[in-house]
C-alpha cells in the first residue's frame, strides 16, 4: 500500500510540474506570436507627420510581467532626444503614458490579426485615434492618426515603420 501511495504521488507531482511547463510555453507562444513586438524604426522619408521633421524615432514593444510595454526614443528637428513609455494590455483599457505632451493615456486594442488601434488622451478627453497595419509578414508597419492635437488643431498624418 505505501509504494503504491508514492508511486501516485509521484505521477501528480509529475503531471503538475508537466502542467507547470505547459502554461509557461504556452504564455511564451502567445507572447511570441504577437506581430507589434519589437523594435521598429520611424521611415522618416516615408512619413507624413506635421511639424519640423524627426531626426529619427525608434520604436520598442515587448513583453513584460504578461503585459506589453512601450517605448520611444526620438530625437527632435532641434536635436533633443525625447522618451515615452508606457505598459498595458490590448484591452482598450486607459493606461498612462510618461514622457509624451500629446497625450497623457492610450486604450490599445486589437482590431483584427493584422490591426492595433491607439485611442489617445490628454487630460481625460479623447485627442486622436491611430491605427497600426501590420504586414503579414511583419517586417513593416503603418499607422494613420487622426482627430485633434494638443492645440486643438486637426491633425490627419501617416507613419511608416521598418522592424529591425
Amino acid at each position: 500500500m505505501k509504494g503504491e501511495t508514492q508511486m501516485a504521488n509521484r505521477t501528480m507531482t509529475l503531471m503538475l510540474v508537466s502542467l507547470v511547463w505547459a502554461l509557461v510555453l504556452l504564455g511564451a507562444s502567445s507572447a511570441s506570436n504577437d506581430i507589434s513586438v519589437g523594435t521598429w524604426k520611424q521611415d522618416l522619408t516615408k512619413s507624413t507627420r506635421p511639424g519640423p521633421p524627426l531626426k529619427s524615432s525608434l520604436n520598442k514593444i515587448e513583453i513584460v510581467d504578461g503585459r506589453v510595454k512601450f517605448t520611444n526614443d526620438a530625437i527632435d528637428a532641434e536635436g533633443r532626444l525625447t522618451h515615452s513609455e508606457w505598459t498595458g494590455k490590448y484591452d482598450g483599457v486607459d493606461y498612462p503614458i510618461h514622457g509624451d505632451p500629446n497625450r497623457d493615456a492610450v486604450a490599445r486594442k486589437y482590431i483584427d490579426q493584422y490591426t492595433v488601434e491607439n485611442t489617445n488622451k490628454l487630460r481625460g478627453k479623447v485627442t486622436t485615434i491611430s491605427l497600426s497595419v501590420y504586414s503579414p509578414d511583419g517586417k513593416s508597419k503603418s499607422e494613420r492618426t487622426t482627430g485633434t492635437n494638443a492645440q486643438g488643431e486637426k491633425v490627419d498624418f501617416s507613419v511608416f515603420w521598418e522592424r529591425q
